[in-house]
């Protein structure tokens, strides 16, 4: 697998057009399945 529970994680999300905002999402894992993860965390805004 390649998250692991109690693992911290950093999703920087992707900006389609320039003027879109900056979106980061910084946490902990949860819990693990083959397909999803479960997360715990803050997200954060960049204007």
């Amino acid at each position: 697998m390649l998250l692991q529970p109690n693992e911290k994680i950093h999703v920087i999300f992707r900006r389609l057009f320039s003027e879109d905002v900056r979106r980061h999402f910084a946490g902990q894992v949860i819990f693990v399945t083959d397909q999803a993860a479960r997360v715990q965390g803050f997200v954060f805004i960049f204007d």
